[in-house]
C-alpha cells in the first residue's frame, strides 16, 4: 500500500496571482513568460527507419551542423562524410564522456576526421552534452529526443521536432557555434535549454511553469524521472484535481527515481510502463493544447547541467500527433 501523506504536504500552494509561479520549494518566479513555437512538424518514432534525418543531410545545399550525445550510425557518418565531399560546410559536436564511463563517440570522431569533417568533443563545462540537434543550410533545425545509433530510429519511440522559424534555427545555430568553438554566447531563450547558466530561465523553471499551466490535463512520457522539482509540481497538479498520468521506460531503475516514484504513488499519481517500443521520449503535454519535447530527461542533470535543448509548442496539429501517441502507448502499459 501506498504511505500516507502527510498532512503538512497537502495543502495546495497558493497562486500568486499576476501570472507568478511558486515553484515546489516555495520560491515564488513572477510571471513567467514561456514562449511557444508554432513554425514545426513532430515526427514520431519509430516510422521510417532513420530516413528523414538521412535526407535532411543528403539534400543540404550548404551546410550541416550537427550536435550528438550518441553518433554510432554508419549510414549518418557516411552521409556526413559525403555532403563534406560534396562542398557542404559539415561539421560535428560531439559529446565524449559517458555515465557507464567508456568514449562510445570515439569510432564516429575517428570516420570523420578521416573523411576531412571537422568534429570536436563538446565543452568539458557540461556534465554531459546530451542534445540531439542538427541545422541544415541555416534554414531549418532539429530538435530530438533520439541518438544517431543503428537500433534508435527501429526499436524506440522517440520524438523528431523540425523547426523551420527563423528565431529557433537562429537560436540552434548559436548555440551549435558556442560548442563548436567552447564560447559562451547570449541565448535569446526561445528554446528549452540546458545548461541552467545558458539562458535567464532554466529548463526546471520552464517545465514546472509548463506544469502548472494545466486547467485540467498533464502527460508525462519519459525514459526516467527523477526530478524533485518535476515530481512536485505533478503531486500539486494532481491535489489540485487535475489528471495527472505518467508512462516510462521500464528498465531505468535509480535511487533518485525510486524516490520520486514513491511520492508521486503516494499522491495516487497513476505511473505506468511500455516496454515496446523503447520508451526514450522525453515530452510533457499539457490539457492536450500545448507540449514540451526535447533531449532534456526529467532529472536535476538534464535540467541543470547538461548541454541539453528542448522546445515547447502549441501548434495544434502537432500537439495533436503527441497527444494520440500518449494515449496509445497508455492503453498498452502495464502498471509500474
Amino acid at each position: 500500500p501506498s504511505p500516507p501523506v502527510p498532512e503538512e504536504d497537502a495543502e495546495v500552494p497558493v497562486d500568486p496571482g499576476d501570472g507568478a509561479v511558486v515553484l515546489p520549494d516555495g520560491a515564488v518566479v513572477p510571471k513567467l513568460e514561456l514562449t511557444f513555437v508554432n513554425e514545426l512538424t513532430v515526427q514520431v518514432m519509430p516510422s521510417d527507419r532513420g530516413a528523414a534525418i538521412l535526407d535532411a543531410i543528403r539534400t543540404a545545399k550548404t551546410s550541416v551542423h550537427v550536435e550528438m550525445y550518441l553518433l554510432t550510425n554508419d549510414d549518418v557518418i557516411a552521409a556526413l562524410r559525403t555532403a563534406k565531399q560534396a562542398g557542404r560546410d559539415v561539421k560535428v559536436v560531439l559529446n565524449k564522456d559517458f555515465p557507464q564511463g567508456g568514449n562510445g563517440n570515439l569510432k564516429a570522431f575517428n570516420a570523420l576526421t578521416a573523411g576531412g569533417v571537422p568534429v570536436v568533443y563538446a565543452p568539458p563545462a557540461f556534465t554531459f552534452t546530451h542534445a540531439k540537434t542538427m541545422v541544415i543550410d541555416g534554414t531549418s533545425g532539429w530538435i530530438m529526443t533520439m541518438n544517431l545509433t543503428e537500433t534508435s530510429p527501429i526499436d524506440n519511440r522517440e520524438f523528431l521536432v523540425r523547426v523551420t522559424g527563423a528565431a529557433e534555427v537562429s537560436e540552434l545555430e548559436t548555440l551549435f557555434q558556442a560548442d563548436f568553438t567552447n564560447t559562451s554566447k547570449d541565448i535569446p531563450g526561445r528554446l528549452v535549454v540546458s545548461p541552467a547558466s545558458a539562458t535567464k530561465l532554466d529548463a526546471q523553471k520552464r517545465l514546472v511553469a509548463l506544469i502548472q499551466q494545466a486547467q485540467k490535463e498533464v502527460d508525462l512520457e519519459g525514459e526516467s524521472l527523477a526530478d524533485t522539482q518535476i515530481v512536485e509540481a505533478l503531486v500539486a497538479a494532481k491535489r489540485a484535481g487535475k489528471t495527472v498520468r505518467i508512462i516510462l521506460n521500464d528498465r531505468e531503475p535509480s535511487t533518485g527515481q525510486d524516490a520520486a516514484l514513491a511520492t508521486l504513488r503516494a499522491a495516487q499519481i497513476p505511473i505506468v510502463k511500455v516496454g515496446a517500443p523503447d520508451i526514450h521520449a522525453k515530452c510533457i503535454v499539457v490539457d492536450r493544447a500545448r507540449a514540451y519535447i526535447g533531449s532534456q530527461n526529467f532529472t536535476q542533470t538534464a535540467l541543470l547541467k547538461n548541454r541539453e535543448v528542448g522546445v515547447l509548442t502549441d501548434n495544434p496539429t502537432e500537439v495533436a500527433k503527441v497527444v494520440a501517441t500518449i494515449d496509445a502507448d497508455y492503453a498498452k502499459s502495464t502498471p509500474f
